[in-house]
């Protein structure tokens, strides 16, 4: 879902290409989770993120906790950026992540914050392009992203899910399967902070796929979600460094608003070479006219993620304060009928 033009300007908070500004002082008194993401480019992680305005940032749910900005000058930031993203999107596909950078998403419980979810962008080339004969800024990248991987609250391990059966698409999933569980166990192995992670497993780009969520619940039982993910599966519930674990399905635009994007001859667009051999021949995804983006479980999958760090998080005086958070946004899971499978973790909650 991504191409190699410029970034707009204007449109930092979506893609972390440059800077807004002094950073804003935070208050240090909610619960700080880190989210970082594993993912290679043309993932769908760009996608996901610009999909908060239309899904987790919607308002209260039923327990009245609400995912929003700091301040008001900062939400007039995200609504423009992506309301001008939305109009974008119908002509052209989502650009390339140039610069990692930190966003803070903030819980609220009506004027009460609660906690930070700091979502860091992960430039998707790090992953595909480091090899061992690199370049020393390419292996300085690598090893940049390595430690923010390290110390991550949440890990969101992000694979676009193969729109067709064919040789190609099915190769490239392979792949990504491949390189997904490489870093994941890197970014395990190098984790010493003495407390496990939470690792949600997401599937992306479903609607290029199903064409509704029937469809899709029907084709990706629990079982068959698991046996697909297996690679992934096998080292997020051996490791004594993951609490909790979870598979989730999702797409950010929703069932039935992508279309590939055409030529000027008709013919369906791919992504042209330079990023790497994962990603070249990928079909491009736009919006259809006169459309915006309808995210399927997105709300689902940050509330699962604010979940698993309340409850992973070490004790430090405010247990029972997390332990009421998280019984809430689990209460908000239910209700919002969030479609994830649960996996059986070594890690517990640290002492």
């Amino acid at each position: 879902m991504s191409n190699n033009t410029n970034t707009p300007r204007g449109l930092n908070w979506l893609f972390g290409n440059g800077r807004r500004g002094p950073s804003r002082h935070v208050d240090p008194s909610p619960l700080a989770l880190r989210l970082e993401t594993i993912g290679r480019e043309h993932s769908g992680k760009s996608a996901l993120k610009i999909a908060y305005f239309k899904g987790p940032l919607q308002g209260a749910q039923p327990s009245g906790l609400e995912l929003t900005a700091a301040e008001p000058t900062v939400m007039a930031e995200w609504i423009r950026d992506a309301l001008q993203m939305y109009r974008e999107l119908s002509r052209r596909g989502l650009v390339t992540t140039l610069e990692p950078e930190v966003t803070e998403f903030h819980l609220f419980d009506a004027d009460n914050r609660l906690a930070v979810l700091q979502h860091r962008e992960v430039v998707g080339q790090v992953l595909s392009h480091t090899t061992g004969d690199s370049s020393d800024e390419q292996k300085a990248q690598y090893q940049a992203y390595v430690d923010n991987l390290s110390r991550a609250t949440i890990l969101q391990v992000v694979l676009s899910c193969p729109p067709d059966a064919t040789a190609a698409d099915m190769d490239r999933f392979e792949a990504d399967l491949y390189l997904h569980a490489a870093y994941l166990r890197k970014a395990l192995e190098v984790r010493d902070s003495g407390w496990p992670c939470a690792v949600a497993l997401v599937l992306t780009k479903l609607d290029t796929r199903f064409e509704d969520e029937e469809e899709a619940r029907t084709a990706l039982t629990d079982e068959r979600l698991r046996g697909v993910l297996s690679r992934l599966v096998r080292i997020v519930e051996g490791s004594t460094k993951v609490g909790m674990g979870a598979i989730f399905p999702v797409s950010a635009f929703g069932f039935d608003n992508a279309v590939p994007a055409p030529e000027a001859n008709g013919q369906v667009r791919v992504l042209a070479p330079g990023s790497s051999p994962l990603s070249q021949g990928e079909t491009e995804w736009i919006l259809k006219p006169d459309r915006s983006p309808a995210p399927f479980n997105l709300t689902g999958l940050v509330w699962w993620s604010l979940m698993a760090g309340h409850l992973l998080h070490p004790v430090d005086g405010r247990e029972r304060d997390m332990g009421r958070v998280a019984a809430l946004l689990a209460e908000d899971l239910a209700a919002m009928d969030a479609w994830f499978v649960p996996l059986i973790c070594k890690g517990g909650r640290p002492s």
